[in-house]
């Protein structure tokens, strides 16, 4: 069993409801970034393609060596040589184990079942793709740039986001649902993934709410309440499993 599935497994409905939202919300916003890397990717092979086609384009491998990938200062990591597709497989096989979790989709409070709500992918794509900018970003840019030209800079940045958004956002919501409908969490093993790369990169998602809800449950209820001592003893066998990578 992988190391990813280990932690996966130590994850119980208590443990969900202190940090399963704010994971979700992260591995999903894992997914849109590297499946909009992997779109833009595949869309860029289709010109170079058209364009080699019609005599007009440079042939690829003049640009990258035999590894496809440039060997610079910036960009010598183990992570940074894996690619975007397989990134964006982690974050699915991530959702995809969530999907399947249903007993964590419920909470219980006055002695009766509720849903829980979570992430709307058709809204996160949106909210990523068009990236508002808030007021706060409003502000300085009228204090950097003059309230007028900060206003023409805000209406062709919504015109950029808006286009961005028609480009690629049908597509991208269509990528991870399809890739986290498709992959089975529990059956499904790629040989070919770096597993221990992907197990620090969902160690390193779940390392700032575990250490808070760990540090704030105690604080917030009791030190000697049964029920705080044991979620913040589940949670930190996760954290626990998370450093033994």
């Amino acid at each position: 069993m992988s190391h990813v599935n280990v932690i996966l497994g130590l994850f119980d409905r208590e443990c969900w409801t202190r940090v399963g939202f704010a994971w979700e919300k992260s591995t999903i916003w894992k997914a849109m970034y590297w499946g909009l890397q992997v779109l833009e990717a595949n869309e860029a092979d289709v010109q170079a393609l058209k364009d080699n086609v019609n005599g007009t384009g440079t042939d690829v491998s003049e640009k990258v060596d035999s590894e496809e990938h440039y060997e610079t200062e910036e960009n010598v990591s183990p992570y940074s040589r894996i690619s975007n597709e397989e990134k964006f497989h982690w974050a699915c096989y991530i959702l995809c184990w969530m999907d399947d979790q249903e007993e964590f989709h419920t909470y219980i409070r006055d002695s009766k079942e509720c849903y829980r709500h979570r992430p709307d992918v058709s809204d996160e794509v949106e909210k990523f793709l068009k990236q508002p900018l808030s007021e706060a970003k409003r502000r300085m840019m009228d204090d950097a740039l003059g309230e007028k030209y900060a206003a023409n800079w805000a209406v062709k940045a919504e015109e950029e986001s808006n286009a961005k958004f028609e480009r690629y956002g049908e597509d991208l919501i269509a990528l991870i649902n399809d890739e986290r409908e498709r992959l089975d969490a529990y059956l499904s093993y790629n040989e070919d993934w770096d597993w221990t790369a992907f197990a620090v990169d969902v160690s390193r998602s779940l390392a700032k709410p575990l250490q808070q809800q760990i540090e704030t449950l105690p604080e917030k209820y009791s030190y000697t309440a049964p029920w705080v001592i044991q979620q913040v003893a589940s949670l930190t066998m996760i954290q626990k499993a998370c450093a033994e990578i």
